[in-house]
């Protein structure tokens, strides 16, 4: 009896860290802009300010990666969908700022790039 308790406890474990790590990689998928900022802000541990024209819109995006991503491919990523979408980042004093493109190139500020 013991042997079979432990053999479904083995299947079990296997099988939530299974669900767990395929619930890790579909996170990214069918989010709206905003929560996926907010999903990188958290898993970066970044405090990250978002314009009005950035939080009023409803743009979806959906990110399909065959791996988890690590911190890295993350934040490029993030950049990618933010650009793709016409927005860009600012950081000032570890914050980040997310505006639009075309108002980055007016400001005196250090952006980051891809």
């Amino acid at each position: 009896m013991k042997m079979g308790g432990l053999i479904f406890t083995a299947l079990l474990l296997s099988s939530i860290a299974v669900r767990a790590e395929k619930e890790t990689k579909n996170q990214l998928d069918d989010m709206t802009l905003l929560e996926f900022i907010r999903y990188v802000s958290k898993r970066l541990d970044n405090t990250v300010i978002i314009s009005p024209r950035v939080r009023n819109s409803r743009k979806e995006t959906m990110i399909y990666t065959p791996h988890n991503l690590s911190d890295k491919e993350l934040r490029d990523t993030f950049l990618a969908v933010l650009k793709v979408y016409g927005y860009g980042v600012v950081e000032v004093d570890g914050v980040l700022k997310i505006v639009a493109l075309r108002s980055i190139r007016s400001m005196p500020l250090p952006v980051l790039n891809e």
